[in-house]
């Protein structure tokens, strides 16, 4: 059994990405202003979570090959939810933390 592949097929290296802590501080120091919606802090977070997927990818993906990778958004979703659950479903927490929690679904 060749795992679905024909005999002699080459599989696709497997991409493992993790914030670097010094990253997701970071994210965390840079508080929103006053005048940020939840829908801002939310785009914000998102965007420089998939910077630094991206930036990730073209270091071991051949060139090309990152335009037709698509991270799905419901999939962020997913994973956060998980995440809470696994942490035991805390209340009132930070929007840091969320904000952390959000980008780890993203590129964890």
């Amino acid at each position: 059994d060749h795992g679905g592949l024909a005999r002699g097929a080459r599989r696709a290296p497997v991409v493992s990405i993790r914030v670097p802590r010094r990253v997701a501080v970071r994210a965390a120091a840079e508080t929103p202003g006053p005048a940020e919606t939840d829908e801002q802090r939310e785009a914000r977070i998102s965007a420089e979570a998939v910077r630094l997927v991206e930036h990730r990818l073209k270091k071991v993906l051949p060139a090309g090959m990152l335009d037709s990778i698509v991270i799905p958004p419901k999939l962020t979703e997913i994973r956060s939810f998980v995440r809470w659950e696994e942490a035991g479903k805390p209340e009132n927490t930070s929007r840091e933390w969320q904000g952390r929690e959000d980008q780890a679904a993203l590129v964890g």
